[in-house]
């Protein structure tokens, strides 16, 4: 009776040591983590915009896929007639992106880099129709950076105005299955 007490804590003893060596110490993660997020907010002339899109980013190995999320409000105080009168109406839509099916993500994210170092004139105190479009970025933790643009006109207005474009093909209102 006491060898087997004896063996059973000695079984417990390498097994308390030799466990931890064939576990991975980090568990392989398969969700897409949020890399940065562009939010439209404002607007005027009656249309009034808050925009939200979500650039994702999952790592398998050597190979990284992007999705991106958009969640579309907007409010027009005149979107439409009815007897003459206007008609306010509110809109909201969900739209995904798999960057597996969309060739130009590749492209218009490689254009974000440099957007992001280029050099921004002084703000003009001047009042816009235009909605704000604010990029945040987030580390590999998911923690939100320090780094964060903010502009009315400029280039990441630009380069967002022409990525919409090079990306409507794109959108869709299915999720993709990864997420």
């Amino acid at each position: 009776m006491v060898t087997y007490h004896v063996r059973m804590w000695i079984a417990l003893v390498i097994g308390a040591f030799v466990a931890p060596s064939i576990v991975a110490t980090q568990p392989l993660d398969h969700r897409p983590h949020e890399q940065f997020t562009l939010i439209e907010s404002g607007g005027g002339l009656g249309v009034d915009v808050d925009n939200v899109t979500v650039f994702s980013a999952l790592n398998r190995g050597q190979t990284t896929t992007w999705f991106v999320e958009r969640n579309s409000n907007e409010s027009n105080w005149c979107a439409r007639t009815a007897s003459g009168q206007c008609v306010p109406t509110r809109t909201s839509s969900m739209e995904w992106i798999d960057g597996r099916r969309c060739a130009p993500l590749d492209q218009v994210l490689m254009q974000l880099k440099e957007v992001r170092t280029k050099e921004r004139g002084s703000a003009n105190p001047w009042a816009s129709d235009t909605p704000l479009l604010s990029l945040l970025m987030f580390d590999e933790r998911g923690l939100l950076e320090t780094e964060r643009l903010s502009e009315y006109v400029g280039p990441l207005v630009d380069w967002w105005r022409s990525a919409q474009e090079e990306l409507r093909p794109c959108w869709t209102k299915t999720r993709p299955t990864d997420l």
